[in-house]
């Protein structure tokens, strides 16, 4: 704030003043019902999935000078402050110069004299927070919460016109912000020091091994070290409905910029027109709320267009040419928005930063051009289809999507021109004038221009000689459905009349943090000095897993440092249950209704349940998460099996902080330098002599070929019989696992343009000596009483594109190493022709024929109308019965987003053939009197 010598020396008179003066209140007669205040907040205690995260709250002064001290309990609730009647008719008067507010105070000393102490009392909260009462407990109000609840939008137009509900759980967030924006606190693993040395500390257990060697102490009892520096840069925040995330983190953009020298405040979201409407709706609504004393001498505050820049208009003094440039202190700082783009702040010196993330699309039913001149409703399109670009060129659709929003019709006035359609607000229209300028606007930007510029543009087709261009009027919907995909290309496709729209690219959230990340740091982001908030909408999350804001959360957990202190994005997942301040589940202090919160929350659930709509289910629960996992629920338009069971799953596998598969690939002991050249590998008779036998050796996590979750005991590995007067092996385990094989094909290609990939998978019979109640009582769940199977799903999954000849050595050792068989799709040639070159034919299964009760003749089996149902059929049961208890992330994610065609879904493909193998099992009874097992006679060699 700009004021002159006369007014900073009275309120420096002020604070001496009141500082002397304290008045000391007698004791309150409620003080004995009241409550010891919090000493910690804790965030995720009992969450699966994530740290728990313990802050330590500031203690808090002498009760007496807390507010609400007098009252009774139930009396004790947040009350929001109010101006003073002359400050309040002196903000009224909304003088674009800030000086001019304080020049008036100047004039007039002696009529604000009494005012001066509130100023510095709120000053004193917005950089220090706020004590008061509530319900006989004395509660710290952080300061971003303080400057949000009492000034944010101040009149609000935004919420009409009302403050902003206080809600004990918002607190709680802000705290937890505060905290990652302040502290210099980290938690490690181990301690390890040398006489004479200071203790270093570190969570790496290669870290660990190294130093041992060399001769250090090393300590293992966890410790929480200050660094001296910064070590968080911000949070990864999951948003529930209505949760008011966006207009807090935007509060706290506006205080870090309009109160530090220098500081820029950056905002991205989906599209540039998105954050436009976010900085001219959140951020400059929200500014102007700002009582004349919080602000800082702006150049712009009446109509920023891009930027709003706290540093002084050019104001010359004098006249003619003896005219001086007024120097003035100033701020220097500003607040803008950047477009989606990936490197947009790269370079920037960014304070603060908020990325907020939106989804575009149609609503259901809206039919969709394809490629080929078909037509597709939205809610059909799969990723790998082709759609109809504005060019004539095809649009590939890479992903898809499905989320809640406002939805709108969009009807074309001119008549027979073209058909009635509907998107969501954040759908990105294409229209274009007369003279063929193109707009692409947000349409919830668009209803926020003016007529003048409405009538000018108006939608338009391509590949139509009738009226190309066409007005249209918006005719608000519901909170309903979207349906949506991200494709190639331009972002232009067309609907079914050949209407013209656009399609936003996906933007790699965690690409973009990261490059971000270097803009509010230094030092290789060694030292810290800027502070964001991730904010992600979960029903904006696509289909399937892996995606880069569940990666970016998967970086983020609070106890996983590098030596620096910091975790790999450098920031922190911070998650509060919906159950926590739900909508109308608030009492009166402030207070979430849990229990009714959740009652209310799990019988929507249940009632999409009960209908088996787990469209509806998923999405709801992303919407309304009462588990860090519900976040990552994955939805797919075109699902085949239980989407429930599914997206249920991978959210936990996604989530699950404990490794459930070990990576690595199979070897052969004795000889590492084959190269997978057929003639240099170990032959049949070096198997079978014991001679060599194969190994699985652990890799790192960009280096592998297999993801295992069983590991046969030693003794059960590399186990087979030998069938002397017919030269024939049969495998030792046959009865424990099944192997589905589907080989890569050279000349084909996914929906993505690359290659495809070859596929493998073994499955875990069902074994009643391991999964039993009476055998392993503590695989019985205490909550529901339901056993916990750890046979029947697959325990080992192979997704790559490596050599042939390497594709299927490595699906060959593995049948070795577990001693079974492999089921081999044989449209492509490859394994079926290596296992017969390699001499290993036995280890391939031959399928029963239903007619005539006998093996056929040739192992494996093409992949027929008729083994794609059966494939689908084994699956769908899978899912149904054991899909919850599986650990494999890959084959879920495909079951989510498989079509029809199989095409993309190579592993899908593979894992059928093992369930079909599973389901043919039947017990092999042989009687061969010169049978032996060679195992017995050939000495195996130890090797270490």
């Amino acid at each position: 704030m700009k004021k002159s010598k006369k007014v900073t020396k009275k309120i420096t008179q002020t604070r001496i003043t009141e500082t002397l003066n304290k008045v000391k209140r007698n004791k309150s007669i409620y003080e004995d019902e009241y409550l010891p205040a919090d000493e910690e907040v804790i965030f995720h205690e009992g969450l699966e999935g994530l740290d728990v995260i313990k802050i330590r709250l500031p203690r808090p002064p002498d009760l007496r000078k807390i507010e609400g001290y007098d009252l009774p309990p139930l009396e004790q609730k947040f009350r929001y402050t109010e101006l003073p009647p002359k400050l309040a008719s002196l903000n009224a008067k909304n003088y674009l110069d800030v000086e001019d507010f304080w020049k008036e105070i100047e004039e007039d000393m002696d009529y604000f004299e009494d005012e001066l102490p509130f100023i510095l009392r709120e000053w004193d909260r917005r950089k220090f927070g706020h004590w008061v009462f509530i319900k006989g407990k004395p509660t710290w109000i952080p300061p971003w919460q303080y400057m949000y609840l009492n000034y944010y939008g101040f009149i609000n137009e935004i919420d009409g016109g009302k403050h902003p509900e206080y809600r004990d759980r918002d607190r709680k967030l802000f705290v937890g912000r505060w905290y990652a924006a302040t502290t210099t606190e980290a938690p490690f693993k181990f301690k390890y020091w040398k006489e004479d040395e200071a203790p270093r500390y570190t969570s790496s257990e290669e870290t660990v091994r190294k130093v041992e060697k060399k001769g250090y102490t090393v300590e293992r009892n966890g410790y929480m070290v200050d660094m001296k520096v910064r070590t968080v840069m911000g949070t990864v925040e999951y948003k529930c409905r209505r949760s008011g995330y966006t207009s807090q983190c935007t509060n706290q953009g506006i205080e870090i910029s309009s109160r530090m020298h220098k500081a820029l405040f950056g905002l991205q979201s989906m599209t540039e027109d998105k954050a436009q409407e976010l900085f001219e709706k959140q951020i400059i609504y929200g500014y102007k709320g700002y009582p004349f004393f919080f602000r800082p001498i702006s150049e712009n505050i009446v109509d920023p267009k891009r930027t709003m820049n706290f540093k002084p208009a050019l104001k010359k003094s004098g006249t003619g040419n003896n005219k001086k440039l007024r120097i003035i202190k100033a701020l220097y700082s500003e607040m803008t928005y950047g477009s989606s783009t990936v490197g947009y702040f790269d370079g920037s010196k960014l304070k603060y930063w908020l990325s907020d993330e939106f989804a575009k699309c149609l609503i259901k039913w809206t039919p969709v051009l394809m490629y080929d001149g078909s037509v597709k409703y939205v809610q059909d399109v799969v990723k790998g289809d082709e759609l109809m670009g504005d060019d004539d060129e095809p649009r590939i659709v890479t992903s898809t999507r499905i989320g809640k929003q406002m939805t709108y019709d969009i009807t074309p006035t001119e008549e027979n021109w073209g058909i009635k359609w509907g998107c969501n607000e954040s759908h990105i229209l294409s229209l274009k004038n007369d003279k063929g300028v193109v707009l692409n606007i947000s349409l919830i930007s668009y209803l926020g221009m003016s007529d003048t510029i409405k009538s000018q543009f108006k939608l338009y087709k391509a590949h139509s000689e009738e009226k190309r261009l066409s007005g249209f009027t918006v005719q608000k919907r519901e909170f309903d459905f979207y349906y949506g995909f991200t494709i190639t290309g331009n972002s232009l496709f067309l609907l079914g009349d050949h209407t013209v729209t656009h399609n936003t690219k996906e933007i790699d959230v965690l690409e973009r943090t990261l490059v971000v990340r270097k803009a509010m740091s230094t030092g290789n982001n060694a030292l810290i000095q800027g502070y964001s908030n991730q904010i992600s909408t979960a029903g904006d999350l696509k289909t399937g897993g892996g995606s880069a804001a569940k990666r970016l959360a998967q970086l983020s957990h609070w106890g996983k440092r590098n030596d620096n202190g910091q975790t790999g994005s450098g920031f922190i997942n911070l998650f509060i249950p919906s159950d926590e301040g739900l909508e109308n589940q608030v009492d009166e202090w402030g207070f979430s209704k849990k229990e009714a919160a959740r009652d209310s929350i799990l019988n929507t659930w249940k009632a999409f349940e009960d209908a088996q709509d787990w469209t509806s289910l998923n999405e709801e629960m992303r919407q309304t998460p009462l588990e860090w996992k519900h976040n990552f629920i994955t939805n797919s338009k075109q699902a085949r099996f239980n989407i429930h069971i599914i997206g249920n799953q991978i959210a936990f596998l996604s989530t699950y902080d404990k490794p459930l598969t070990i990576k690595g690939r199979f070897a052969w002991r004795n000889n590492s330098t084959h190269g997978y050249d057929i003639k240099k590998l170990p032959t049949r008779q070096d198997f079978l002599s014991g001679k060599d036998e194969v190994v699985f050796i652990p890799q790192d996590d960009d280096d592998y070929d297999w993801e295992i979750s069983w590991m046969p005991d030693k003794t059960q590995t590399n186990k087979f019989t030998y069938l002397q007067d017919e030269n024939k092996i049969i495998p030792g385990n046959v009865n424990k696992a099944t192997h589905g094989i589907d080989p890569f094909k050279y000349k084909e290609k996914t929906s993505s343009g690359a290659g495809s990939l070859g596929g493998g998978a073994i499955f875990r019979l069902f074994d009643g000596a391991v999964d039993s109640p009476y055998v392993n009582p503590q695989g019985i769940n205490p909550e529901t009483g339901d056993f916990n199977h750890v046979t029947n799903r697959f325990c080992a999954t192979y997704l790559k594109r490596p050599s042939s000849n390497e594709f299927c050595e490595q699906q060959l050792m593995a049948d070795l190493f577990f001693g079974i068989k492999a089921y081999v799709e044989t449209n492509v040639t490859d394994a079926y022709k290596w296992y017969k070159e390699r001499g290993f034919e036995d280890y391939m299964f031959f399928a029963i024929d239903i007619k005539t009760g006998e093996e056929n003749k040739v192992a494996g089996s093409d992949t027929t109308t008729k083994i794609i149902n059966a494939i689908f059929n084994a699956w769908a049961d899978h899912i149904s019965f054991n899909g919850s208890r599986e650990v494999h992330i890959q084959p879920l994610e495909q079951c989510a987003e498989i079509d029809d065609s199989m095409n993309d879904y190579d592993l899908f493909t593979a894992c059928g053939y093992a369930l079909i193998q599973a389901g043919a099992m039947r017990p092999i009874e042989i009687e061969v009197p010169d049978m032996f097992d060679a195992s017995d006679i050939f000495q195996f060699e130890e090797i270490s």
